[in-house]
């Protein structure tokens, strides 16, 4: 696609041509421009979508895993007797995955992707300049740095949602349930998807593409879902590098010795690196303080935001 200086640089050019060629009246200038302009520079608007097509694939292997560990979830709560499951709850629940997943498609490949494309065009230390798409220009080898930087840009981001009144008024969604299970996944807090990117954009700045950026972010939210997981056992040696549910229950923890604790997505590792890491020993009591109503997903969405203005 066209940048929008290089599209207007066209126009000039043709005008420049029709004023050679003595074109008689402003509307057979306004003409000969149209005709010469190709269409795609007149929907720049639509092109600003293109990528949206790349993430279908992506959402369904996503919410085939959710729905996939789900009904294993539940299998598994069924055969050692437990029936806690609130089923009005789940619906609710991945009505607001829906949400987040819509929210992320538009607002990512419409706005977020072309602001990282832009940063990385205009940017002095870009490592990787290869041509715009989702892989063009990344090695494996530079995928799999992107994979580390996109979770180290994730640990800053939810460490500053936790630490911040507003960030944490956003994030409340996510932890007001007061179950542990796959569905707690999914109540994703959508609003911080409109400032969230800023956090992501110095993956822009070393030369990660806006496209192949929003891509492994949503990699890494759909491999999170997954430590959301009620009764996944202990992992072992595993435990060291990767996060799992056990490190995730600690997170979700009101407890006082648990918060604000285990704030990575993939890995650990920056939990154990900068002192913000616990070890599941005493049982976690889940939810929070202030708990919306249990079934209203804008309740839900608002509640913490609500209770900002309460206090006031």
């Amino acid at each position: 696609m066209k940048s929008f200086g290089e599209a207007g640089d066209e126009q000039l050019v043709c005008l420049m041509s029709c004023r050679r060629n003595d074109l008689k009246s402003t509307e057979d200038t306004s003409t000969f421009v149209c005709k010469a302009l190709p269409k795609r520079d007149k929907m720049d608007l639509a092109a600003l979508f293109s990528h949206l097509p790349v993430w279908t694939p992506l959402f369904l292997t996503t919410w085939t895993l959710y729905f996939s560990a789900l009904g294993l979830e539940k299998f598994l709560a069924y055969r050692r007797g437990r029936f806690d499951y609130d089923h009005r709850e789940t619906v609710t629940n991945t009505f607001l995955l829906f949400i987040f997943a819509l929210t992320t498609s538009l607002w990512g490949t419409g706005v977020l992707a072309p602001f990282f494309s832009r940063l990385r065009d205009l940017s002095p230390i870009a490592l990787f300049h290869g041509s715009e798409g989702t892989f063009s220009g990344v090695s494996l080898g530079g995928y799999l740095l992107l994979v580390v930087l996109d979770d180290l840009c994730f640990y800053v981001y939810h460490r500053v949602m936790h630490a911040s009144k507003l960030g944490w008024a956003v994030h409340d969604p996510h932890h007001s349930c007061s179950r542990f299970n796959i569905t707690v996944a999914a109540r994703e807090p959508w609003i911080a998807i409109f400032f969230s990117g800023l956090f992501w954009a110095p993956l822009a700045l070393l030369g990660f593409d806006g496209p192949l950026i929003l891509f492994q972010q949503w990699v890494n939210f759909s491999i999170q879902l997954l430590q959301h997981f009620d009764g996944c056992p202990r992992l072992g040696l595993f435990e060291w590098i990767f996060n799992t549910p056990a490190h995730h229950r600690v997170h979700h923890g009101r407890n006082p010795e648990y918060r604000d604790k285990n704030f990575g997505g993939i890995f650990i590792v920056w939990d154990r690196l900068f002192g913000t890491f616990a070890t599941e020993e005493e049982e976690v009591e889940f939810g929070t303080d202030s708990p919306p109503p249990r079934y209203s997903p804008m309740a839900i969405s608002f509640n913490g935001v609500y209770q900002i203005f309460k206090r006031r």
